[in-house]
């Protein structure tokens, strides 16, 4: 067993070390996880970063013609949902297909109950003489 590449580290981060003793500063503070997450997002403007418009920008550049879309980005345990998955958007299209195949059985039966009850009522003839054997029948609207 070999520590050839740890202390190949440990001298190179001397030279590092030597360097920043050697700088002049104004001041300088120790940060914690969060104040390093802080700048890091500063230093490559991580805030203003879109992962939909980067990845479709990365994947039109390679000339693909279509790319994944990121359905989710997690950050401090809470994650954000960005796109559906496949399933999802599937199921969706179930829902209103069927939603719409109801509205046209509904409208079809209204309109055949309509037609039925049209069909079913009788018409009279109140003024009209013919059909009637009996001119002595009285027929009262009150």
């Amino acid at each position: 067993f070999s520590n050839e590449k740890e202390e190949i580290f440990w001298g190179e981060l001397e030279i590092v070390l030597d360097y920043f003793l050697n700088a002049n500063y104004l001041r300088y503070t120790i940060l914690d996880r969060d104040e390093i997450g802080d700048l890091v997002k500063a230093v490559f403007n991580l805030d203003n970063f879109s992962v939909n418009r980067t990845s479709e920008s990365l994947f039109l550049q390679s000339g693909m013609s279509s790319y994944l879309k990121p359905i989710w980005i997690e950050r401090n345990g809470e994650r954000k949902i960005l796109n559906k998955t496949r399933e999802e958007i599937a199921e969706e299209q179930n829902v209103v297909r069927v939603e719409k195949e109801f509205k046209k059985s509904n409208k079809r039966r209204k309109k055949s109950k309509y037609v039925k009850k049209v069909v079913e009522e009788q018409e009279i003839d109140l003024f009209g003489d013919e059909g009637n054997d009996n001119d002595d029948d009285e027929i009262s609207l009150f």
